[in-house]
């Protein structure tokens, strides 16, 4: 992504309606920054609206794509872990399922 970005929203963090009724600006996003993944998470409507203020570039991916990705990085950390939890003697008597458990804690 290349630009910058205001996100503005109607309902404050603390549960307040925006002065006057009017979106207020409660962010900014740069170069390289991201929006919208809880919307894709958790499958809701998106919580503020996010608009360019310079010329901008941005990449684009649909919720499928977005979850896969996630779970592709949690499985490759996932493996990480288990490799440092198998290379510990002490926890050499624990059955891979439990060294893996381990792992996702």
């Amino acid at each position: 992504q290349d630009g910058s970005f205001e996100v503005y929203a109607s309902q404050l963090e603390d549960g307040e309606e925006a002065p006057k009724g009017e979106p207020q600006v409660v962010g900014t996003v740069g170069k390289g920054g991201s929006f919208g993944e809880l919307a894709l998470l958790y499958f809701v409507p998106r919580a503020a609206t996010v608009k360019a203020t310079t010329q901008s570039t941005v990449w684009v991916i649909d919720r499928g794509n977005f979850k896969k990705i996630l779970m592709q990085v949690s499985e490759a950390k996932l493996k990480d872990y288990m490799k440092y939890l198998d290379a510990v003697p002490v926890l050499s008597s624990l059955l891979s399922e439990e060294r893996k458990e381990l792992a996702k804690a």
